[in-house]
């Protein structure tokens, strides 16, 4: 399990975190809050927006391993 503010690894029945002493929830006690369906389609638009945009950058990060292994491969050949 993971601390929710902070990101520590912390042990299943923590009741605190030990690196920012952030309260515990465990998942029964956690407040989901409540949207309207406005609400929730906006938040559904801004989701796919943000994994396109996640999409493009792994394509360009893809394009760039494959241009430098191009450029390391000419460079030991040459």
């Amino acid at each position: 399990m993971f601390c929710r503010k902070c990101g520590n690894e912390i042990s299943d029945n923590a009741r605190f975190c030990n690196l920012c002493g952030e309260v515990v929830k465990k998942s029964e006690e956690l407040e989901i809050p409540e949207m309207t369906l406005e609400e929730s389609i906006t938040f559904v638009e801004k989701l796919k927006y943000k994994y396109n945009e996640i999409e493009k950058l792994e394509r360009q990060v893809m394009d760039n391993e494959a241009l430098l292994s191009r450029l390391r491969s000419s460079g030991s050949s040459g």
